[in-house]
């Protein structure tokens, strides 16, 4: 029996603070899912002429990609979400907060340690 379609019903809500917390309770999160690979590095698109194993494994990657985004749509606040909104999958949202918010504690130190 596997547990894969269970989403924990106390999930971490993102609301601009604490983005590397909230980065590793997520990672732990997409872990648990199983659509780690899909959210850090995404699935190709399906060849024109694909094959039956091709279309298939688009598929699953497809569904996967779906799970994952809803997991971080849930995980968001309202304010954020507007920010992640128009993404088509899971990888984009993921990178569209690395870079808007990755950066920010490590800004913050380097400005603490030059003063």
């Amino acid at each position: 029996m596997t547990t894969t379609g269970i989403i924990p019903g106390n999930l971490p809500v993102f609301d601009g603070q604490g983005y590397e917390d909230w980065c590793v309770k997520m990672e732990a999160i997409f872990g648990f899912q199983e659509v780690e690979k899909i959210v850090k590095e995404g699935f190709p698109e399906l060849p024109k002429n694909a094959t039956d194993d091709q279309t298939y494994a688009y598929r699953m990657n497809k569904k996967l990609d779906c799970k994952a985004r809803v997991l971080l749509h849930q995980c968001v606040s309202m304010n954020i979400f507007q920010k992640i909104s128009k993404a088509t999958t899971a990888k984009q949202i993921w990178d569209v907060l690395k870079q808007a918010y990755g950066n920010v504690g490590k800004t913050k130190k380097v400005r603490l340690q030059s003063l």
